[in-house]
């Protein structure tokens, strides 16, 4: 089908829902030309959803949702977003795509769903291990729609979920475990602290060399609990955790002053057991936000430290921890051979298989300011990326990745863009980029 065609449907669909009662219907559409004598600067395409690649000249979304009222405590809720874009093997292609069910201490969301916004400055949106930098993969997830009470002044967050990376990959139709669990204490005195830890793992699917991998329900507890694999997995699996394990601790502390907010955090990579047991610190990220109150011009200010050198070490059996990356899983963690967490890490080029630099360090700054109906947004990253313990990039590799936004809302015709940017490394030619956009939203 058309991609003309398939939004005539939505925007119909869209039209007969908004006769009835308790539905509200939203959609939005978006469009972007892009102007470089290369590649794409760096924040054009990252973190951007899969909407826009490295090499796109123009790219246009759609995107309708509806929320339905089933009764004062349940909702009912789905959306769809389709991409047209060149750059990609397929230039048309779902973005979102799922339904919802939304209670007041859970919700179940069934098909591909893209991460909240968090923070549009943060180089992860928050998340180390899912920054927004591929389309969102298909799954289901049962979690918490906010943090719930549990105890005086203590909240708690979760989330449970099963995920299929349904891309043309080495190991076909690999399933993803996912569970996250917050935890966060206020207080009237001293603010809000939060603590958490976010667990993902790559299992089951085909691979070419051993053919269907354990998928048992046996070996879903194993997974659950990041237990070593039995006769039926791999060699290393016999010994370590069943799968590809990876995730996060996710700390934070907020306090709210006069004239704005402060929030402070640590995002803590893990790999394998020595990553939880911290032999890797400090790696991950650890940034700082603040967002004003009353200022009639700037609306936040944040920096970032990003360090994923250390790994655990460069030798020993607890080192080398080589990030987002796995013998077997020789795809690593990745979707459409696009990293799916920290936007630094690049896969291999050639082969589309391993990761050729997970050892990085990054200043990353960022800037957000608005007047009248003018929106301004800026980005400035130091980035020396040093390739892998086992092919190290000699010399390092350094580069400047600026960004720069403004939007004009109109109110009445949509919002004008203006993206520049300009990136600036000591082993190629600079490269300048211009965007040039329009955004619509209908909403009835």
């Amino acid at each position: 089908m058309k991609f003309g065609k398939l939004l005539f449907l939505l925007v119909l669909i869209s039209t007969q829902l908004e006769a009835q009662e308790n539905i509200e219907i939203n959609g939005a559409i978006n469009v972007n030309t892009y102007l470089s004598e290369s590649e794409l600067p760096f924040w054009f395409y990252r973190n951007t959803e899969g909407l826009v690649k490295s090499n796109s000249n123009a790219a246009l979304s759609a995107f309708s949702s509806y929320k339905y009222k089933l009764t004062p405590l349940y909702k009912l809720e789905g959306g769809i977003s389709l991409f047209y874009r060149d750059g990609s093997l397929e230039r048309l292609q779902r973005g979102d795509l799922y339904v919802r069910f939304k209670a007041k201490h859970y919700q179940i969301t069934l098909g591909s769903k893209s991460a909240d916004i968090v923070n549009s400055l943060s180089s992860t949106n928050n998340n180390i291990l899912n920054s927004g930098n591929t389309r969102p993969f298909p799954g289901l997830v049962i979690e918490s729609p906010k943090f719930i009470p549990l105890l005086k002044n203590i909240y708690i967050d979760y989330g449970l979920g099963h995920y299929v990376l349904n891309d043309m990959r080495y190991v076909k139709n690999t399933r993803v475990h996912y569970k996250r669990i917050n935890v966060k204490y206020t207080t009237e005195s001293y603010g809000i602290f939060t603590a958490g830890v976010q667990h993902y793992a790559q299992w089951g699917g085909k691979s070419p060399i051993d053919g269907d991998l354990p998928n048992s329900a046996s070996d879903f507890f194993k997974i659950f609990l990041a237990q070593s694999g039995g006769d039926n997995s791999d060699e290393g699996e016999q010994v370590n955790a069943l799968g590809n394990h990876l995730g996060s601790f996710d700390f934070s502390y907020q306090r709210n002053f006069e004239n704005g907010t402060l929030k402070m955090y640590h995002l803590h990579l893990f790999d394998d057991g020595s990553g939880t047991a911290f032999k890797n610190f400090p790696d991950g990220v650890w940034g700082i936000n603040y967002a004003f109150k009353n200022n009639k011009f700037f609306k936040n200010l944040l920096y970032e430290y990003v360090d994923t050198r250390s790994q655990s070490g460069s030798s020993g059996r607890s080192g080398r921890d080589n990030y987002f990356s796995n013998k077997g899983y020789r795809s690593g963690w990745t979707y459409e051979s696009d990293i799916i967490g920290l936007p630094f890490f690049e896969l291999n080029p050639e082969t589309g298989l391993g990761i050729t630099n997970n050892r990085v360090i990054a200043h990353h700054f960022g800037a957000g300011a608005a007047t009248d109906n003018f929106y301004f947004q800026a980005k400035l990253t130091y980035l020396e990326r040093l390739g892998t313990y086992a092919a190290p990039f000699e010399p390092k590799q350094k580069s400047f990745l600026g960004y720069l936004s403004t939007k004009y809302n109109t109110d009445k015709f949509g919002i004008f863009n203006i993206d520049l940017g300009l990136d600036v490394k000591n082993y190629e030619k600079p490269i300048f980029g211009l965007s040039l956009g329009y955004y619509y939203t209908i909403n009835n």
